[in-house]
């Protein structure tokens, strides 16, 4: 049994993907017979067992009063870190989380490092945000050097953490599973399906609809409903409805063919999910197994449309788990809808495809797997009993 500390910058109700992930990751450990305690900042107040919401906002003065209570706990310790770098306050820049974390490490705990994201890249345009880059670096660097396994959400965080790590570090990559449980919920599904017309093709999208993802998706989305008149957007996830509204504004011919869910439960969002003949999930970057809305649409069994980027894993190219553009360019990602729409058993082969993909490469019992693994020497040290 290994004794699991998290450490979070977010845990439920807060809203985001970090939050759901370390919620159901304490949950799969728990399952698994270990013993877990989550440490996150001041939200509101704890009912949970074993969540300690006493991080405050990161400050040196809330570290001094969780660093006492987190004492008490029987050693051995192993501090589990979600690392997000822009998570821990101070405008994410706060060198003194990470030294908190590196004194921690120096008086007998273990650190796990989670690295969802590295660091804001260099090169940035605006001198604050230079700035911002130059201490994302120090910080992770700092806990490079004192962490016992690094695990990242991507194979390529590998290339930007390698310069900061020693070594003999290696990098594992643990992929990021979904969040959602499939909700086996044939009548709620049927009743979704159920507000549009008999013979509508729904076309989804979940995400949380930034500007920069806008920017791509709303393009490609417009395009094929246009082309494709019995097609219906279902748009899902925070900020959906408001999505919603601003394309019917702009575009009122095909204005009754758009809808926005809003916030939704989990329960909700995957009978949301599950209604949908299509999802179309287009990434800046690239799709990847850092995208918690790309596995919840493939666990699923919802065929998806995407596109590679330059952080796509070379695996996906041959999975035939998802069809992929060659970029985020408008007509090539609705050229693949409107094919797809039109090819039923073409859908049903990437579903399957994309959801068997998903259970042998991303599922939680793989994730849990990497994470209890431990080498000879950290049996050695006593890391687990």
């Amino acid at each position: 049994m290994t004794n699991w500390h998290i450490v979070t910058c977010e845990y439920p109700p807060q809203i985001g993907g970090v939050s759901d992930y370390t919620l159901l990751l304490g949950r799969e450990l728990l399952s698994a017979g270990d013993d877990v305690h989550i440490w996150t900042s001041t939200f509101e107040a704890s009912t949970e067992p074993n969540v300690y919401r006493v991080l405050g906002d990161f400050s040196p003065r809330h570290l001094r009063e969780a660093d006492s209570l987190l004492s008490k706990f029987p050693q051995p310790r192993v501090l589990l870190l979600q690392w997000v770098p822009h998570g821990f306050g101070r405008r994410g820049m706060n060198l003194s989380f990470t030294r908190w974390i590196a004194s921690r490490i120096q008086r007998g705990d273990r650190l796990y490092l989670m690295i969802h994201e590295p660091y804001l890249e260099p090169g940035q345009r605006s001198w604050k945000h230079r700035i911002v880059s130059l201490a994302q670096r120090r910080m992770i660097r700092q806990l490079l050097r004192v962490t016992d396994r690094a695990f990242i959400s991507i194979p390529a965080w590998e290339n930007y953490l390698r310069p900061y790590a020693s070594l003999p570090l290696r990098f594992e990559w643990l992929p990021i599973p979904a969040t959602i449980d499939v909700a086996p919920d044939t009548p709620a599904v049927k009743a979704i399906r159920s507000r549009f017309p008999g013979d509508a093709l729904i076309l989804g999208h979940l995400g949380t609809y930034s500007v920069e993802f806008r920017r791509i998706l709303e393009p490609a989305l417009l395009r094929t409903l246009e082309h494709v008149p019995n097609v219906h957007a279902l748009l899902l996830g925070n900020n959906s409805d408001r999505f919603a509204s601003e394309l019917q504004a702009g575009s009122p011919s095909i204005a009754h063919r758009i809808q926005g869910t809003g916030a939704l439960s989990d329960s909700e969002l995957s009978v949301h999910i599950s209604a949908c003949d299509l999802a179309l999930q287009p990434y800046i970057d690239g799709l990847s197994s850092r995208r918690t809305s790309l596995m919840n649409v493939i666990s699923h069994r919802v065929p998806v449309v995407s596109n590679i980027g330059h952080l796509t894993e070379p695996l996906w190219s041959g999975s035939h788990a998802v069809a992929l553009a060659a970029t985020t360019e408008a007509g090539e990602l609705a050229r693949l809808c409107r094919e797809l729409l039109s090819d039923p058993p073409r859908r049903k082969n990437y579903a399957e495809a994309g959801r068997d993909f998903y259970a042998a490469h991303f599922d939680w019992p793989n994730i849990i797997s990497t994470l209890r693994s431990a080498s000879t020497a950290e049996h050695a040290a006593g890391i687990t009993s």
